[in-house]
């Protein structure tokens, strides 16, 4: 996943939402953020796009643990929970759209 691409993924998730999202729950890759960028490869007086838009739209951005396996897992489960929930919604709305034929 790319910069683009992740700040494009929170944005229509957003736009989708049936709640108002507040805080998001990410690792430290370097489609979310620059802290795990050297020192010398970090952009200066920038800020990334994640966290611009996380701004935006008044979304608190936590990163998770360095070496702490465990806070990257919750964010793997939730996400594939996340992707569970939405492939259903996808295959019983193509049932049900197949089955009023």
């Amino acid at each position: 996943m790319s910069v683009n691409e992740s700040s494009a993924f929170l944005k229509n998730m957003i736009s989708h939402s049936p709640f108002k999202i507040t805080k998001i729950f990410t690792d430290k890759g370097a489609q979310f953020t620059y802290e795990l960028l050297a020192q010398h490869l970090k952009p200066k007086n920038k800020t990334h796009p994640f966290d611009v838009m996380c701004k935006e739209y008044t979304i608190e951005h936590r990163l998770t643990k360095f070496k702490h396996p465990w806070t990257n897992g919750q964010v793997e489960v939730t996400t594939g929970s996340s992707n569970t929930t939405q492939q259903r919604l996808i295959f019983t709305k193509t049932l049900m759209s197949k089955s009023a034929i």
